[in-house]
């Protein structure tokens, strides 16, 4: 197709759209160091911030299951037999300590959320610090003179 011809061009002469162009720092041995550490500590920060993102999903999830079988439970009408599932068994309980147990495990799913959203916010906030370290540190790395300083901020 033509649209296919077009990208091939542009990857023979070395372009491809949408990306920016790269270019290459040649550092020292103690500078290299002091960048692999910040490259370090940002994939730690990524890495923790998708976690807390994963845990909230989860936290969700649980929450609205809690929500929609407390909502069947209490359209059920008085006397209904209900029963739990226990490993391979299930135990008769009433209906009214199901109610109860969903209503509670509602409320501990929602402080649950909230206290991962405000960790996942944190650790967001720290993601985006290790970023714009890794910036002013490349920025600097390509003004030599200015290195010294920024070997010195990486510690």
């Amino acid at each position: 197709t033509r649209e296919g011809k077009g990208k091939e061009r542009e990857r023979e002469r070395g372009r491809f759209p949408g990306t920016a162009k790269m270019q290459t720092i040649n550092l020292s041995e103690e500078k290299r160091e002091a960048f692999e550490i910040l490259q370090t500590n940002y994939n730690q920060q990524r890495k923790a911030s998708a976690i807390l993102s994963k845990q909230v999903e989860l936290a969700e999830r649980e929450k609205k299951r809690a929500v929609l079988t407390l909502g069947e439970l209490e359209a059920l009408p008085e006397g209904t037999i209900t029963y739990k599932g226990v490993g391979k068994m299930f135990l008769q309980i009433p209906a009214t300590a199901l109610v109860a147990e969903y209503q509670e495990e509602g409320v501990t799913r929602n402080n649950q959320i909230e206290d991962l959203s405000a960790k996942r916010g944190g650790a967001q906030a720290a993601v985006g610090a290790a970023e714009q370290k890794i910036r002013e540190f490349l920025e600097k790395a390509q003004q030599p003179e200015a290195m010294e300083s920024v070997s010195e901020e990486a510690d």
